[in-house]
């Protein structure tokens, strides 16, 4: 009799582990917050006569909110996403946040990534996909631009969970209208680097 239970209860402790390590279904939900910080939109050498003042989004933690759908080594995700913070200028010497006036941005984002190589129950992502960004700024007006972003992940199971590491590099048009900004400004490219976590949660 006690053998029989203990062949019987082997087995199951046995795949107790095993289905822990079974694949998560094709379908997640994404949460995923980040540090984002910019460089580029515009710059001007009237502000300060001789020297060159860069403005720009002040660093900020961003989040996002999506499904994503895997295939084989590849998937897709659509997210929504929102990011609040101040307005910044800066020089070679000086960094200055202005609190009085906010720059919000609002996202929606589509991300394909490519898995590269497994790392024991880990794997290694390539990341790639547009966003639509939708800027408001105090005194300044709004501005819709279409960019992109691209970078890697690691991604780590934990149980009925995968928690994912990520660092992206965005490129896309300036948040400023050249009618806001005075004649002198310059418009250039909004670079962006955001390094965060997202947490995947199976459906």
């Amino acid at each position: 009799m006690r053998r029989r239970f203990l062949l019987t209860l082997f087995p199951l402790m046995l795949a107790t582990p095993l289905a822990a390590q079974r694949p998560a279904g094709p379908w997640a939900l994404v949460f995923s917050a980040a540090r984002e910080s910019f460089r580029g939109a515009s710059s001007d050498t009237t502000t300060v006569p001789g020297t060159t003042v860069a403005v720009y989004p002040a660093s900020r933690i961003a989040t996002e909110i999506g499904v994503s759908r895997r295939f084989g080594a590849w998937e897709v995700a659509l997210a929504g996403g929102y990011a609040s913070g101040d307005l910044r200028a800066s020089t070679d010497r000086l960094v200055l946040d202005d609190r009085t006036t906010s720059m919000n941005r609002y996202r929606g984002a589509l991300l394909v990534g490519r898995r590269l190589m497994a790392l024991r129950e880990a794997s290694l992502r390539f990341m790639i996909g547009p966003v639509v960004d939708h800027w408001t700024t105090t005194g300044l007006g709004d501005r819709t631009t279409l960019g992109g972003r691209v970078g890697l992940a690691l991604r780590i199971p934990l149980g009925p969970v995968e928690l994912e590491n990520r660092a992206l590099f965005g490129l896309g048009p300036s948040p400023f209208n050249r009618r806001d900004l005075p004649p002198e400004a310059k418009i250039v490219s909004l670079r962006s680097w955001s390094v965060g976590v997202a947490l995947r949660v199976a459906l």
